[in-house]
């Protein structure tokens, strides 16, 4: 016999049926929704060992298809930002800063911003703009968002976005920081629309608020700096991607190439350049300077002229002393041009490392994923630079400039490095420090020397290994290790310590460094004629 339900009892019935109908389609649209996902990863690697001139330059192909299948075993646990930043970090291993998502910059996620735009010092990251309402934040040094220190935030981002070397981390933190739904989806903030700051004033004084977020769009309307006549040259004229101006007091011709992506500017730049010409003729210019620390890239082969009439003026008027200011924000296109004057010039470079490499892939290419719903920016092609030799992780400086918290506004510390003169060798101190105390000594010395007198003695790959010859057998060894801990990007410095190797007999440990000299610079070849060798014998 059936029961029959009374009215309350079908309602509660019919009430069940849709709950339930809802969960059934939300698991099912939750299933679906991570099998489009899997499919756009899938996409992703297919395309890009395709595209990519050299997807696995840097990482194994088997720890990146890892990689992405444990992304795509864990999608339906994460939210989509924190999916996105799965997906930067995987295209991190490439080792290429133009292989990314650059998701601060993504209009299709299109976050809102903090309201105020930063800069790393050594001190930490100042406030160069902000709007209106936040006008106490000026100037400020930023050493808290919410409970998380710079520090802690910058630990957080390690190895969470595509850089080509460490100098270019903090240029993408200073983005990256200001971007609160990527604070939430890393677990560091949980409210997104009001954020406790501290910041810090010149004179040490601390304080707090609570700041609101504002859209993208009002966030790229932010000048980069409100420029006045204190602010130093090299923070004014923003706007213009080259300019010069010539210091009839000091006979200096300062030169500036703010940008790269001079599109529609080719003509003007020609005619910039041979006015450059011109007026090194007139025997008035006693040095020039060109600053690229602004220039984050665009078309290397757009800005040849500037290139080729400083080239000319090196060779034709050699006594005129060149500069070349650069920075960690000199990158892509701005560090080729950079990189291409420190191959075919005698000018002396002053600032900091660049975040682009000598030897870097480029020429930007989109894929979109279409169920993500997100576009992964990537190289097709490798930029060589004249010297394929060159495997440095940066163009790195002659002279260091230290960019301080105090000083920032008002001075600019690579024109007060213009008169150092010539840097001493330390092949003779090294070799005294040797011959009297030892190898330990020796590598005392040159760590005190390197921390505190970078700017008065020379220090690049070769400094170690040109006094290496005079070094007993015994110690050789332990001074070619210790040239690759300090280099680690040598290809030069692993070949010298493989030969080192095996003169001693070490043929097992030869090989290991002479593969990781081939994995730098594919010209290292000592590694391929040993296996070369090898299959002979065993034929």
């Amino acid at each position: 016999m059936f029961q029959v339900l009374t009215i309350s009892q079908k309602i509660s019935l019919v009430r069940k049926g849709i709950c339930l109908f809802f969960i059934l389609l939300f698991m099912y649209s939750a299933k679906s929704q991570n099998r489009e996902y899997n499919a756009d990863l899938d996409l992703l690697l297919s395309e890009l060992e395709v595209r990519h001139p050299s997807l696995y330059n840097t990482t194994d192909k088997s720890d990146f298809i890892k990689a992405i299948n444990i992304l795509k075993s864990k999608t339906s646990s994460l939210t989509k930002n924190q999916l996105l930043l799965e997906i930067e970090k995987i295209l991190s291993l490439v080792n290429d800063g133009h292989t990314t998502l650059l998701l601060f910059a993504s209009n299709e996620v299109n976050y809102t911003r903090l309201p105020f735009k930063l800069w790393k010092l050594n001190e930490g990251y100042v406030v160069l703009s902000t709007v209106e309402k936040y006008n106490i934040l000026k100037g400020k040094l930023i050493t808290h968002i919410d409970r998380n220190s710079i520090y802690d935030l910058e630990q957080a981002f390690k190895n969470s976005f595509a850089v080509e070397n460490e100098y270019g981390h903090s240029v993408l933190m200073q983005e990256y920081v200001t971007v609160p739904a990527l604070l939430q989806a890393k677990g560091l903030i949980s409210d997104t629309s009001n954020i406790k700051i501290i910041y810090q004033d010149l004179n040490g004084k601390i304080d707090s608020m609570v700041i609101g977020t504002i859209l993208r769009n009002e966030y790229l309307r932010l000048p980069f700096i409100e420029e006045n006549e204190a602010v130093p040259k090299w923070l004014q004229n923003r706007g213009k991607k080259f300019w010069k101006e010539f210091d009839s007091q000091k006979n200096i011709l300062y030169i500036q190439l703010n940008s790269s992506d001079i599109g529609g500017l080719e003509a003007q730049l020609r005619d910039f350049s041979r006015e450059i010409l011109e007026e090194v003729k007139d025997g008035k210019v006693k040095k020039i300077i060109l600053d690229v620390r602004r220039n984050f890239g665009g078309s290397y082969i757009r800005t040849r002229p500037l290139f080729h009439s400083l080239l000319a003026i090196n060779q034709l008027n050699p006594d005129i002393p060149q500069y070349v200011f650069i920075d960690n924000y000199t990158y892509s296109a701005g560090a080729y041009i950079a990189g291409e004057l420190n191959e075919h010039t005698n000018a002396l470079f002053v600032g900091k490392p660049t975040s682009g490499k000598p030897q870097f892939f480029g020429d930007l290419h989109r894929l979109k994923l279409p169920h993500i719903g997100i576009t992964v920016r990537y190289s097709r092609l490798a930029q060589v630079s004249t010297n394929v030799y060159d495997s440095r992780p940066a163009i790195m400086p002659d002279l260091y400039a230290s960019y301080s918290y105090k000083d920032f506004f008002y001075k600019d510390p690579c024109f007060e490095l213009l008169d150092i003169a010539d840097k001493k060798s330390l092949d003779s101190g090294l070799l005294f420090c040797y011959q009297r105390y030892g190898i330990d000594s020796l590598f005392t010395y040159y760590n005190l020397i390197e921390r505190d007198s970078i700017n008065t003695y020379s220090f690049n790959e070769t400094t170690l290994l040109s006094i290496s010859g005079h070094i007993d057998s015994k110690d050789r060894i332990k001074l070619l290790e210790f040239n690759t801990s300090k280099y680690p990007w040598s290809w030069m410095g692993f070949v010298s310590l493989g030969d080192a190797y095996m003169a001693a007999g070490y043929k097992n440990e030869a090989e290991q460094v002479y593969k990781k000299a081939f994995k730098i610079n594919k010209y290292a070849i000592q590694w391929r004629e040993l296996k070369f060798n090898e299959y002979l014998k065993g034929k």
